[in-house]
């Protein structure tokens, strides 16, 4: 049976190679044109979706809902910039339905409690991560903890951010309960551009960075850097980031385009502790260091288009902890420090099909590998947990079909399967369905999709090394994956040119989660929840210069205690440009109470934190006219103006008002 389900993959995969082949073939047959007009390497190309209309504002954009029924949030460059955001964690804070962790002002110390991004409850299990993150559609992550790492994810690269809430087993594939990816930026206008910011504010905290970018041509290019530091809040609570992005284009023809990406990143940040916790012998530290190369063949005809993608990933972690840290007896503390080391990397090829009118098939096939080590190393030379090199890969052939029906009103719906062979924990099928109606200026859409995570490498790690004792070494091999049914409906309506509101309502199960359960220790599938509840946003424009952004969220979850799901969230966001050179930003994000996962505590694994309303202002003003080139922007940006005392973790309080003032030169 396993080998006829590999030969079904590799079937698959043959085929949709030889589709992509053949449209290469008949490029060969297309006359090259040096002079092609920008317009064919198009935004919507990029974003690998159906053209939808984007709607500023002064928080989030939206595409509008996708052909596959699922409504997708955009935060872009402009919204970065216009709220002062750092990272990740920063710029999605304020989309509904999003709720984050952290310690520090800059730095996300290591992948959950202290540098985490939440999409309605899921994301919180360390380890493991049922999140997928990515940068151009690859998933990003910590090769052996299976979970993402925010300072390898730098937004400093970001011409936009996408977040899908609604599951999307099919071309998302494992970790697909929702996705975060970012879409790097590429020069676009002919011509030369860039521009330098640096910026000083509260707790020492400064940044510098950079971007020149060029195109001439069929050539085109984007370099980008960026450095960022603070001595943080409170005592050992110090963090800093560093990120290079080059990126490397090729147009051979007016259908066929090439890329090469090239991103490093480098941070590290400490943990201040809670406040109430005894003192250790050193402040412990996470440290990240992270290449990222990606490869991309794309293509575009009138009923073809695809890609072919070819990535690879270097990742290396320094996690500097004090071991019994818990004891009364400083004595007792040993310092140790934990180093994974991983190497993941793959091949994505897809194509889109359109066989007759309002027709579209997308076969693709994704071939991803997660490898990785990691020990515990102490100040004596001695080594534990050793776990030598693993390999875990995943070979996931899908297929996807839509079809619009109808003109004065569109009805399109959708299925698609993927088939994932994991080699280690066997293999099944994920699918989800989707139908998008269409009427003037209102959209109803709805999706269901059943997706699947699978354990990683951090399962040998366990049974191999802390649980040796049991005597069960291949017990890891045991686990299933962990399930989610996901199902969304939802309506969008443009009132008029100046408004658009968007409610949905959503949920999800999910099963067999994998939990530790002791004793003896194993891991185990007994968890599952429930998560159900509706979302809405607004996005008004009344006048010329003024944006009026309101969206919340509603999300009850059964059982009540699941981590990192808020039942009320709401976030506000306004823009008004006073002058052609003065604009004000405005936004406030309110987070209810709620439950947090606090690993510090054995006898309180989990416990809550109080609700907050935070609200935030930015003043800019340009120096130079619009009309000229080269512009002048000096600004400045106040957070927590109302200085509210809040935590995302229990004894972590959080900074009160902070100010930033900088400079940010444009030619």
């Amino acid at each position: 049976m396993e080998r006829r389900y590999l030969r079904l993959s590799i079937g698959v995969l043959c085929c949709t190679l030889a589709v992509f082949m053949s449209g290469m073939a008949s490029a060969q047959t297309t006359e090259a044109n040096a002079n092609s007009e920008p317009e064919k390497q198009s935004e919507e190309s990029a974003l690998q979706l159906p053209p939808l209309d984007i709607t500023a504002s002064p928080i989030v954009q939206r595409t509008g809902i996708s052909d596959g029924g699922a409504r997708i949030d955009i935060v872009g460059q402009e919204q970065i910039e216009e709220t002062d955001a750092h990272d990740l964690a920063d710029a999605l804070r304020r989309v509904p339905g999003v709720s984050i962790s952290r310690f520090n002002m800059v730095g996300s110390y290591g992948g959950g409690r202290g540098g985490g991004v939440f999409i309605r409850g899921h994301g919180s299990s360390r380890p493991g991560g049922e999140i997928s993150t990515q940068i151009a559609g690859i998933p990003r992550f910590n090769g052996v903890w299976t979970h993402p790492l925010l300072d390898t994810l730098s937004t400093d690269i970001a011409e936009r951010i996408e977040v899908r809430k609604s599951a999307a087993p099919v071309t998302g594939g494992n970790m697909s309960f929702a996705s975060v990816n970012i879409v790097p930026k590429r020069a676009k206008r002919e011509g030369y551009h860039g521009s330098v910011k640096t910026a000083y504010g509260a707790y020492d905290t400064w940044l510098g960075k950079f971007d020149q970018s060029g195109k001439s041509g069929k050539f085109d290019y984007y370099i980008a850097g960026s450095h960022r530091e603070s001595d943080g809040h409170r005592d050992d609570s110090a963090g800093e980031t560093n990120n290079i992005y080059g990126l490397l284009g090729y147009s051979i023809n007016p259908d066929w385009d090439l890329t090469l990406l090239l991103n490093h990143t480098d941070g590290w940040a400490e943990d201040p502790r809670a406040e109430d916790a005894h003192p250790i012998l050193r402040t412990e530290q996470y440290n990240t260091d992270t290449e990222f190369y990606l490869l991309t063949l794309k293509h575009a005809y009138e009923n073809l288009s695809g890609h072919l993608k070819i990535y690879y990933e270097d990742g290396w972690a320094k996690w500097e902890q004090v071991k019994n840290k818990e004891t009364p007896q400083v004595a007792d503390d040993v310092p140790f420090d934990h180093y994974p080391l991983w190497d993941n990397y793959g091949i994505q090829a897809q194509e889109n099909l359109s066989l007759w009118d309002g027709n579209k098939l997308t076969l693709g096939t994704d071939w991803d590998v997660a490898t990785g080590k990691a020990e515990d190393v102490y100040p004596d030379g001695d080594v534990e947990n050793y776990i030598d090199r693993r390999e875990f890969q995943k070979l996931g052939p899908y297929a996807r079909l839509s079809q619009t029906f109808g003109e004065t009103v569109k009805v399109t719906p959708s299925v698609g399967i993927r088939y994932t062979d994991t080699r280690h924990f066997g293999d099944d099928f994920m699918y989800q369905a989707g139908v998008v109606a269409n009427y003037k200026d209102t959209e109803v859409y709805a999706n269901y999709a059943n997706a699947k995570n699978y354990p990683g490498i951090y399962t040998v790690m366990f049974y191999e090394n802390f649980w040796s004792f049991m005597g069960n070494p291949n017990g890891w091999q045991d686990i299933s994956p962990e399930e989610i049914d996901h199902y969304e409906l939802g309506i969008s309506h443009k009132f008029s040119e100046n408004m658009n509101i968007d409610v949905s309502y959503f949920q999800d199960k999910v099963k067999n989660k994998f939990l530790i359960v002791a004793p003896p220790p194993t891991f185990e599938n007994i968890g599952s929840y429930t998560s159900e509840g509706v979302e809405t946003t607004l996005t008004y424009y009344p006048v010329d210069n003024l944006d009026i952004f309101l969206g919340g969220s509603f999300n009850d979850t059964d059982p009540a205690d699941i981590p990192n799901a808020p039942e009320w969230t709401g976030s506000m966001g306004l823009e008004y440009r006073m002058t052609d050179r003065f604009t004000v930003n405005l936004d406030a994000e309110y987070v209810d109470s709620h439950f947090v996962v606090n690993t510090r505590s054995a006898a309180k694994p989990q416990e809550k934190v109080d609700d907050h309303l935070l609200a935030n202002a930015r003043l800019s003003y340009k120096l130079m006219s619009p009309e000229a080139r080269t512009q002048t922007e000096v600004y400045v940006s106040v957070k927590n103006i109302a200085d509210v005392k809040y935590e995302y973790q229990p004894g972590y309080p959080m900074p009160g008002t902070t100010w930033m003032t900088g400079l940010k030169l444009t030619f």
